[in-house]
């Protein structure tokens, strides 16, 4: 593992908070003392800020010390990768992931890009127009070696997949990477698109701010709105949604569950408070289905809290055969509910469990809540 990969896992690892740690007030505080970008990288730039307030001063002054003795060895390790022997070939798009296996790619985009090669794998090349390019970023910046250091390692890769590829765009879901502004610029040097793929439930935070792209493909409206609110260039959005949110829901069923709850990464204390507000419905146990996170969900706690509930195991039940058995479609948080709305299905917000959090939530923008929904709290009242 190199150093840089190091200081990556270790970013992931110190960074790594809850969406509900966000002191929303703060962040619309800080990001209101910015003047409107005068150009690319001064987006980015202005994103960088935004990451390093809420990383804190000590953590971004220990990247900017590691970063300042990584700058010269990593120019030199592109630089001489350059030299080495490459196939040119000729593809439509170049990604930096599968968006097509994962079904992310709307109608229009996978209509238009009929060849797509991932290039993560590329090792990354700088030439010396490359060079000179960074040298504009380090000049402007020089006090902020952690900035560039990422940008140089990202315009390396782009530019290792530009020349191995040609590909009229690179598609890309960046909006989280203070460098995506300076590669849409680097991609307009190159006569490439930039295009951004929206792949997960986004709320009010100033990491994805200032961004800017050639095109911005979202979900709706509401993540416009909010992309605008962070800064982020307000020309740049197309809406539509790709085959991952439309699920095959069964119409016209016999319903085995009255409603389903959706967990995510919930607390005991929470698991325990969601188990009472069920139970504070009045429907029978065995109509309530508890469908718990395959990834960060502790299974044998749930079994215990929930003892008498239906527990659906989602590694044995497809996502749309759970909605298909169930009348209600209840979370506090989670892209499933977007996905119901999409199918028609009754959803129901859990505005009980943890009120903070429901709070929280209407604070940072959450589109479910400008939805049509129920709230847990109305339906437990009208149940009694």
């Amino acid at each position: 593992m190199t150093l840089l990969q190091i200081m990556k896992y270790l970013n992931f690892k110190v960074n790594k908070r809850s969406l509900f740690d966000i002191d929303i007030t703060k962040q619309s505080a800080f990001l209101r003392k910015f003047d409107k970008p005068k150009d690319l990288k001064e987006r980015s730039y202005f994103q960088y800020i935004c990451q390093n307030m809420l990383n804190g001063r000590l953590h971004t002054l220990l990247y900017n010390i590691a970063s300042f003795f990584l700058v010269l060895p990593i120019i030199a390790k592109f630089m001489v990768n350059q030299n080495k022997v490459i196939i040119n070939t000729s593809v439509d798009a170049v990604s930096t992931m599968d968006f097509r296996k994962a079904e992310l790619l709307g109608k229009s985009l996978n209509n238009e890009f009929n060849t797509i090669v991932e290039i993560n794998s590329l090792p990354g090349k700088l030439d010396m127009n490359d060079i000179k390019y960074i040298m504009s970023i380090i000049k402007r910046y020089p006090f902020s070696p952690y900035f560039y250091l990422k940008c140089i390692s990202r315009i390396a890769l782009y530019s290792d997949a530009i020349k191995t590829y040609n590909p009229k765009a690179v598609l890309a879901y960046a909006e989280y990477s203070y460098t995506s502004s300076i590669l849409t610029e680097y991609c307009r040097k190159n006569n490439v698109q930039h295009i951004n793929i929206m792949h997960g439930e986004k709320l009010f935070d100033i990491r994805d701010s200032f961004v800017c792209f050639d095109r911005y493909y979202v979900w709706d409206q509401h993540y416009i709105n909010l992309l605008i609110t962070l800064g982020a260039d307000v020309n740049k959005f197309i809406i539509e949604l790709p085959n991952a949110l439309y699920l095959d829901i069964k119409k016209n069923i016999e319903y085995l569950y009255d409603m389903t709850y959706y967990l995510g990464s919930e607390s005991e204390s929470d698991l325990l408070k969601i188990c009472k507000s069920l139970k504070s419905t009045g429907i029978k146990l065995d109509k309530i289905c508890i469908r718990y996170h395959p990834r960060y969900s502790n299974i044998s706690r749930i079994k215990s809290i929930f003892n008498g509930f239906v527990i659906e195991d989602p590694n044995k039940v497809k996502l749309s055969d759970s909605l298909s058995m169930s009348r209600y479609i209840v979370s506090l948080y989670s892209t499933v509910l977007f996905q119901a709305l999409l199918s028609d299905k009754d959803i129901i917000v859990d505005d009980t469990s943890n009120i903070s959090n429901y709070q929280k939530l209407q604070e940072m923008m959450y589109i479910v809540l400008n939805k049509p929904h129920i709230l847990m709290s109305d339906f437990i009242n009208n149940c009694n």
